[in-house]
């Protein structure tokens, strides 16, 4: 599966926007209504992967559970974006930072999980400079 930019962008504008530090699954789902449940789950496991999205009671993964039919199991912990994570959402939403990351994400046929993974980190880690096109 791509990464949706747009879906990423709506998912951590949740956070952004918010009045409150915390959020749940339900207020994502609130959120993103057109965005199946197993796809939701991928998008916080990937920004909990990198570092970016943590539970509120610092246990690892983000408290969805996978049933063995391919559904999921939301959970009620709150979640809450890391440092590091506001710092990338706050990125997304600056619009070239939004098409450097479409043009990357386009230009790239066969992107694994890891190599991504590591390369928002790397990313992150720099401080998310954008490189001239």
């Amino acid at each position: 599966m791509r990464i949706d930019v747009e879906v990423l962008k709506r998912l951590t504008g949740v956070f952004l926007e918010s009045e409150e530090p915390l959020t749940t699954w339900f207020d994502l789902r609130e959120a993103l209504p057109n965005v199946k449940d197993t796809h939701l789950a991928w998008y916080l496991d990937l920004l909990h992967d990198d570092g970016f999205l943590m539970r509120v009671d610092r246990k690892p993964g983000t408290g969805v559970n996978y049933n063995g039919n391919g559904t999921i199991r939301p959970s009620t912990f709150p979640l809450r974006l890391t440092s590091q994570g506001m710092s990338f959402a706050a990125n997304l939403h600056r619009s070239e930072a939004i098409k450097w990351l479409e043009r990357s994400l386009r230009d790239v046929k066969h992107l694994s999980l890891q190599l991504l993974s590591g390369s928002l980190q790397q990313w992150a880690a720099s401080g998310f400079p954008l490189p001239s096109s």
